[in-house]
């Protein structure tokens, strides 16, 4: 196969053109054509090749080259026909001929869009953690004074309709102090702000006391453990990683009829230690699977009664898991169940 340099330039993802030592533009790919939205730039000088503000930008980083051989890239906002502005990053570099002599200037031009996109989530995201993190520093001091004054008045005499009503109290902040560290514990995790104290954990141990204190904790639920021997010995923060798993069985029995099976078992797969939690309950439709990890995301349910939930609970598993260098997923069909695995590393 053979292919002369024109037939690579237009093949290139990025704009190519190219201009003599005199400022002049004697050729160009078509991608930059595309990316000034013009499908002809014509040869002559630069200033009169393209309008002015495209023109100047290009001038600019054209002197720089011819100044000092190359121009590193720089963000130009291209102004485009409908009002709106491109971000492409603009680079030159010297042409030389055979002998190491200029000869003219190459200019290359490259659509930013997606990655200036993607800077601007990534900066939202940080505002929002932050703020978050804020937040929950916030509500967690007066939650924990509220929680003491509660258990005290419960402890008193309060009688009848009074003892109701401090003791939904109580169960209440109860609720907003656990959403507090659930949020606290996710932004601290995602961002490597918690050291995990790792230390060889018996994972069956492990399963054995989260299943026996669900046993007791949900009578309405028929958990079965299913542990391959001789399952070895993984570096893990007993504490979170009990909480992440617990997390799981607790939402297999949320979202299942009472009695409904479940299994929590533990095998070897090649080389990770793999934790399944097997349900027959509702099923998360196919749109869903791809964001039950992301914080707040609740999956819609529709003609069905909503079970609470913050939505925050799954991320914190994602994160504590993630910590560990290990990985959750999720598979699952609607009215049928779901299975979430929990990979490990040995």
């Amino acid at each position: 196969m053979k292919l002369n340099l024109s037939q690579v330039l237009e093949c290139l993802p990025l704009g190519v053109i190219i201009c003599d030592l005199e400022g002049n533009c004697i050729g160009r790919n078509r991608w930059a054509g595309l990316l000034f939205r013009d499908d002809h730039i014509q040869q002559g000088p630069l200033r009169e090749v393209l309008d002015e503000p495209h023109a100047g930008p290009l001038r600019g980083v054209y002197q720089a080259a011819r100044d000092l051989g190359f121009a590193l890239p720089e963000k130009v906002e291209v102004p485009l026909s409908d009002g709106t502005e491109l971000t492409v990053g603009l680079s030159a570099s010297l042409l030389r001929d055979e002998e190491d002599r200029p000869e003219g200037v190459v200019l290359l031009l490259e659509d930013w869009s997606a990655q200036e996109a993607l800077l601007q989530r990534t900066q939202r995201a940080a505002e929002s953690h932050t703020l978050l993190t804020m937040a929950a520093h916030e509500i967690r001091n007066p939650l924990s004074a509220l929680d003491g004054c509660l258990s005290l008045l419960l402890e008193s005499q309060l009688e009848g309709r009074a003892h109701r009503l401090a003791s939904l109290a109580r169960k209440g902040s109860s609720r907003v102090a656990h959403l507090t560290r659930d949020l606290l514990d996710s932004a601290r995790l995602e961002s490597g702000a918690i050291e995990l104290e790792l230390k060889p954990l018996d994972i069956c141990v492990l399963l054995t006391d989260i299943v026996d204190g669900l046993r007791v904790s949900h009578p309405e639920a028929s958990l079965t453990l299913e542990l391959a021997p001789d399952l070895p010995l993984i570096p893990a923060d007993a504490q979170r990683l009990e909480g992440a798993l617990t997390n799981l069985v607790e939402n297999a029995i949320k979202y299942s009829p009472p009695g409904a099976p479940i299994t929590v078992r533990a095998h070897l797969l090649a080389k990770v230690l793999e934790v399944e939690i097997q349900d027959q309950g509702r099923g998360i439709p196919a749109e869903s699977l791809a964001h039950v990890f992301e914080r707040f995301y609740r999956v819609p349910e529709a003609g069905v009664r909503r079970c609470a939930g913050s939505g925050i609970g799954l991320s914190v598993v994602k994160a504590t898991i993630e910590a560990h260098g290990g990985a959750v997923d999720v598979t699952s069909t609607v009215g049928v169940g779901s299975t979430f695995s929990v990979r490990l590393k040995l």
